[in-house]
């Protein structure tokens, strides 16, 4: 009798957890699903205020949106542009401990002592030139990633929303919930997207920093993935494109005036 009364014990506590995880998760989820709703209602006002089509719509919300992400993306290139101009002295310090670890390779003691070194160096390095590595690399996916993924949920949402959405394109993609017929609209996204990974100030920053290897993997999914975007609507391309496009014009734009990679200075 003790034993079953200790299992039903065991056995509702677990339940209750099991409650309670249940209950997060679609706690979570809901503010997850808070974000893009309010991604629709915003760019539902903009369509219902100025009076622009459903695919002028999302190019002023990616605008818009873009242009206040502004100050992050300035931050992350210069950022990235320091730890380019510590890379040749860091990848120096890696042959010094690559020669330092081979002498005392039969010397536990001499290999902590040269580790130490190299920690030291490598700090000092990114402190001279003034890197961040966890800026350089992560601020941007941090910042760019989730305003992507909210904005192809809320474009996915758009059709339950708006009863005109089927009819709020241009051209030949008249149906914005639906896939381009001719496949012109995933090309040009994918073609703007590399684009972007192959200008000038890209490659650039990409030779030196550890970015190289990122970009090309980056290059590659591209194409990989191209007979899937076949299928996306037309309304996602859009917001890619016009996302792909303010890429690089403000790119172009900060480097041409006078927002390119910073030099160190004498001191």
């Amino acid at each position: 009798y003790k034993l079953k009364a200790l299992c039903f014990l065991l056995m509702k506590r677990f339940s209750a957890k099991i409650v309670r995880q249940r209950s997060n998760q679609s706690q979570l989820i809901r503010r997850d699903l808070g974000c893009v709703s309010s991604c629709v209602e915003a760019l539902s006002a903009i369509h219902d205020t100025v009076g622009l089509p459903w695919w002028a719509t999302i190019i002023s919300g990616t605008v818009t949106v873009r242009t206040m992400l502004v100050p992050a993306t300035l931050v992350a290139r210069e950022a990235n542009a320091r730890l380019g101009q510590a890379a040749p002295q860091i990848r120096n310090l890696n042959i010094l401990l690559r020669d330092a670890l081979k002498r005392h390779a039969h010397d536990v003691a001499g290999r902590k002592r040269s580790a130490m070194l190299y920690a030291r160096a490598v700090h000092g390095t990114l402190k001279i030139y003034g890197a961040n590595p966890i800026t350089a690399f992560f601020l941007m996916p941090a910042v760019h990633i989730p305003t992507f993924i909210t904005f192809v949920l809320a474009i996915r949402q758009l059709p339950n929303e708006a009863i005109d959405y089927h009819t709020g394109g241009t051209f030949w993609f008249l149906d914005l919930a639906s896939a381009d017929p001719y496949c012109i609209l995933p090309v040009l996204a994918v073609s703007t997207a590399y684009l972007n990974l192959r200008a000038p100030d890209a490659a650039t920053e990409s030779n030196r920093t550890l970015g190289a290897v990122l970009r090309n993997t980056a290059q590659i999914s591209l194409f990989v993935a191209l007979p899937i975007t076949f299928q996306l609507p037309a309304g996602f391309h859009i917001y890619w494109i016009s996302s792909s496009v303010f890429t690089a014009v403000s790119s172009r734009v900060m480097r041409f005036g006078g927002r390119g990679y910073p030099t160190l200075s004498s001191s």
